[in-house]
Parts: C-alpha cells; sequence; structure tokens
C-alpha cells in the first residue's frame, strides 16, 4: 500500500524532472503534501481515492494547472484561491462532502468539464453560466431540486448527468431551449 513518504518520494521525482503530471492518486493521503504546490508548471494533478478533507489556498500556486482530479476524498471546501488556476479546463470532484460551490468557481472560463456527481449540493448557484465554455457536467447524487434557469444561456453544454437528485419538476425547459444539449441524463 502506497503511503504519504512514498507520496514525497514522486514529488520530489517530478520536482528533479520538471514533471507537467503527477500521480497521486491512491497513496492513502489526509491532505495535499505541501511540497506539490512548489511545482508549478504543473498542468494535470491526480488525488484521486485518497482521504483529503480539504484544499489548502495554497492551490492558488498552480496557475498552469489545467486538470484537476480529486475524485473520491472527503472535501468538503473548495476554496477560493481556486480562481487562480485560470488555465483549468477539468475538474473532477466526484465522490466527496461538498454542501456549497464557492462563486470564484465560476470564473474559471477555461473550464469544459466540471464532474461533481456524489455530493451533498443542494443548490447550483446561477453563476455557473458564466463556464460559457462548459461541455460536460455532471450533477447526478447530489440533493438538488432545481437548476438555475441560467443554465439556458450555456451554449457549449453538450451532456448533463442530473440522476439521483430531488427535482421538484424536470429542469429540461430551463436547459434545453437555447443550449445545445445533446444528452440530458434524469431518472
Amino acid at each position: 500500500m502506497k503511503s504519504h513518504n512514498d507520496a514525497i518520494k514522486v514529488i520530489q521525482y517530478a520536482k528533479e524532472k520538471g514533471a507537467k503530471v503527477l500521480e497521486l492518486s491512491n497513496f492513502q493521503l489526509s491532505e495535499i503534501p505541501e511540497q506539490v504546490f512548489e511545482l508549478t508548471e504543473l498542468q494535470e494533478l491526480y488525488l484521486g481515492y485518497n482521504k483529503i478533507k480539504i484544499i489548502p489556498p495554497d492551490i492558488r500556486n498552480l496557475v498552469n494547472l489545467q486538470v484537476l482530479d480529486v475524485r473520491v476524498n472527503e472535501i468538503s471546501v473548495i476554496p477560493p484561491e481556486i480562481e487562480h488556476c485560470t488555465q483549468l479546463n477539468e475538474l473532477s470532484l466526484h465522490i466527496n462532502e461538498l454542501e456549497v460551490l464557492p462563486l470564484e468557481l465560476f470564473k474559471l472560463s477555461e473550464m469544459l468539464w466540471l464532474y461533481l456527481s456524489g455530493n451533498k449540493l443542494t443548490l447550483i448557484p446561477p453563476e455557473i453560466s458564466l463556464l460559457k465554455k462548459l461541455n460536460r457536467l455532471d450533477l447526478s447524487n447530489n440533493y438538488l431540486t432545481d437548476l438555475p434557469i441560467e443554465m439556458g444561456t450555456m451554449y457549449n453544454l453538450r451532456i448533463l448527468w442530473a440522476r439521483g437528485n430531488q427535482f421538484k419538476s424536470l429542469p429540461i425547459d430551463s436547459v434545453t431551449l437555447q443550449t445545445k444539449l445533446l444528452t440530458l441524463y434524469l431518472d
């Protein structure tokens, strides 16, 4: 089984080689090692299947990050400093403990894929419509009862997963009126 010490060795090796990709999934990490945030040229960071509870504010140092995968952890808060990751185009937060999304998340104008399934979200802010390039959105298995009508202006949204929620009515109209939505997954 991989440990925290093994992760530190991988990070050190990545630093020496000037790596653009760092794979730290399944390392039994309870936090993101601070050395990760020294890898400012990092473009892809994989931290899935750990026991991470927070993404620290130091995420702001990873300004070249394009892919952040923290699926299957225990993350309950995304720090507002995520807005400094302006190149981020894929964010995978499947199966965590998120109840609220920070508005700073919606300043990431390069975002193409956003995966939020299996959290504790009860509300999607209307500011999600600021993600104009968003192509895939997974909101499955949360506690949503509604989707913001502003999502109808997300012209590039092609796939929306929304099953396993508590919708009072089908949110189809607000989403499909103006988008080119190809696939909508609902219960």
